[in-house]
């Protein structure tokens, strides 16, 4: 039985609110990119690249939600997790 590593990082017993995005969060032992020698080549690389496009949104669109009365639609298939769906609104 193999567990997919997309869900290696949602055990709220080992990350508190695994579900919530918190890019200041200071604990960074999830498996996102894997570990030991199979880590992915790109993982700094991926890294940055969200950090810029996060940083650049922040200063376009500063004050954003999800759109009231609207549930983002989440999936996971194949070892990867994802959103289909994310209604977002801002002013």
């Amino acid at each position: 039985m193999a567990m997919p590593l997309a869900f290696a990082s949602m055990d709220e017993e080992a990350f508190a609110d695994a579900g919530e995005i918190d890019i200041d969060r200071s604990v960074f032992g999830n498996l996102a990119f894997g570990a030991g020698p199979h880590r992915c080549l790109g993982s700094h690389l991926a890294r940055r690249e969200l950090i810029v496009a996060v940083e650049e949104w922040h200063k376009r669109i500063p004050h954003y939600r999800v759109t009231e009365g609207e549930q983002p639609l989440e999936h996971s298939g194949g070892g990867v997790a994802g959103l289909d769906y994310l209604p977002l609104s801002w002013d």
